[in-house]
Formats: structure tokens, C-alpha cells, sequence
């Protein structure tokens, strides 16, 4: 047997170092190696790095580095990183402002005036009979009646007029057309009847004093 080298004694002098350096890492984190240290605190017997040693701990040489792990220990490949999705921030819509509704007063429109009062009617014309004066002729006295309504003439008459023979003839035609005459002239503003001139002058003469005389 060739006795090892001065360099093979130093590299199995590392590994002995490095072994024990891992044996109490191992040993202060693993329950195992604290139950054997405090079995050798109990007892007084020393913990050495061969005593704590698992194979799920020895160190593993790979090329001219070192490893730890539990048995065959894979290339270190580095975990991948979780990625962060970025949080987008949900844009919450603006609150809307609800329209009030408001109240508007109608306006309160003007009374009316109130309507005048209708006049009052006119009062009924009264209605006046008024005798003219008698008026003396050659054939006989005249003497006229006439109805007033109001101002108007509505009626006329002869309460006298000449009489006896001739005369009563004359009287008989000439008398109708004065009175018609009277109402239909309002006056005595009327023509003679012909062939009865002495009774339409008297007839004219009467009628003009109720005329006047009317009140």
C-alpha cells in the first residue's frame, strides 16, 4: 500500500473539517442532533461529527466543490420567481348626481274684474192724454184730444168739430185725415185738408195747445 501524499492528507484534513462544521449546523437544526446532544450532555460522552452524521448529511464532492444536502443533491437550480400580475385598479364610474326635482308654484293669476252691472232699464214712457183748447170757427167750435207716450204722438182725436147740415159732412171726411196727419207728423205741422179749410185751421190751433201742454 503507497502511503498517501502530503496533498491527499490535506484534502481528506478538509473534508474532516468540513464534515464536522456540518454535523453541528445539522445538529443545532435538526430534532435528531438535538436529541443525541442532549443524550451526550446526560451521559458525559463527547458528540463528534461521525456520531451525528447521516447519510442524508454528507457532504458530496462534485468535481473540486462541495455540497450539503439530504442524499443525492441535485444541481442548485434557482426556484422560479412567481411572477406579479400587475393589479390593475377597477375604475369605479363617478357617482351621478340625481336631479331634484323642483317645485315650481304656478302663478296665481289676477282676479278678474267683476263685470259693471247692466244698467238699469229705462224706465216705461208714461203715457199722457192732453184735450187742446177749443177753437171757435164760423161753422162750429174744434176741439182736439191727443195721447201722449212719452214725447210721441199715439193718438189723436176731435171731441168737437162743426156740425149740422153741410158742415157735418165736412167734419165727417175732414176729421179722420187730421188725426192721421197729427201722429204720423208728430207736430202740428200738418196740411189743410181741401174743401175743410175753416176745421184744419181749427184743428191745427187745438192740437197745438195740447202740444204745448203735454207736460
Amino acid at each position: 500500500m503507497t502511503p498517501p501524499s502530503r496533498g491527499s492528507a490535506l484534502y481528506a484534513a478538509t473534508l474532516v473539517t468540513i464534515g464536522a462544521a456540518a454535523g453541528v449546523r445539522f445538529f443545532t437544526t435538526t430534532p435528531d442532533l438535538r436529541a443525541t446532544a442532549a443524550h451526550g450532555a446526560a451521559t458525559g460522552a463527547p458528540v463528534t461529527a461521525a456520531a451525528v452524521a447521516t447519510p442524508s448529511s454528507t457532504p458530496t464532492a462534485t468535481g473540486s466543490s462541495l455540497s450539503w444536502g439530504r442524499g443525492p443533491h441535485p444541481s442548485a437550480t434557482p426556484s422560479p420567481t412567481p411572477s406579479r400580475t400587475p393589479t390593475v385598479p377597477t375604475q369605479r364610474p363617478s357617482p351621478t348626481a340625481t336631479p331634484t326635482a323642483t317645485r315650481t308654484t304656478a302663478p296665481v293669476p289676477a282676479p278678474k274684474p267683476a263685470a259693471p252691472a247692466p244698467a238699469p232699464p229705462p224706465p216705461a214712457p208714461v203715457t199722457t192724454v192732453v184735450v187742446g183748447s177749443t177753437v171757435q170757427t164760423p161753422y162750429g167750435p174744434v176741439q182736439v184730444q191727443v195721447t201722449f207716450t212719452g214725447t210721441a204722438i199715439t193718438a189723436a182725436q176731435a171731441l168737437q168739430a162743426p156740425s149740422g147740415g153741410y158742415s157735418s159732412q165736412v167734419s165727417s171726411f175732414s176729421v179722420p185725415v187730421l188725426s192721421r196727419e197729427a201722429v204720423a207728423a208728430g207736430s202740428a205741422n200738418i196740411a189743410a185738408v181741401s174743401g175743410a179749410s175753416y176745421t184744419s185751421a181749427g184743428y191745427k190751433q187745438s192740437l197745438q195747445y195740447a202740444i204745448d201742454h203735454r207736460g
